[in-house]
């Protein structure tokens, strides 16, 4: 599989049936019915970047609200700015993160560090 593809993409659910039930639900944030450590683990992880990353693009859309009604204040619009550049920051850590905890737990999984991105 393809190592980057593996880190940044995670398993593609297509359209079923119609059908939804609270499996179809887990199956969304790659739970296992097992109830296995790692999977508990994958799931608090997955959630936990999900919340930190709807909130910061929140903070960076209340930001660019601010900045856009700042109507020439000067301190209006530096604390805006100020803001809108936290949210991006923080979007960046929070990928990075995932990146990261995606890299350690695949070497955790195959026992392995990928030596090229074909891998």
């Amino acid at each position: 599989m393809n190592f980057l593809q593996s880190v940044l993409v995670g398993t593609a659910h297509a359209q079923t049936n119609g059908q939804f039930n609270v499996g179809t639900f887990s199956q969304l944030f790659s739970i296992s019915t097992s109830g296995s450590l790692s999977s508990i683990i994958q799931f608090a992880i997955s959630v936990i970047v999900f919340v930190a990353a709807f909130l910061a693009f929140i903070y960076l859309v209340i930001s660019g609200f601010q900045y856009i009604t700042a109507g020439g204040d000067a301190e209006k619009a530096t604390k805006a700015r100020a803001g809108i550049l936290n949210a991006i920051i923080g979007l960046i850590i929070i990928a990075l993160a995932y990146i990261i905890i995606k890299f350690v737990g695949n070497l955790f999984n195959t026992g392995s560090v990928p030596t090229s991105i074909n891998q």
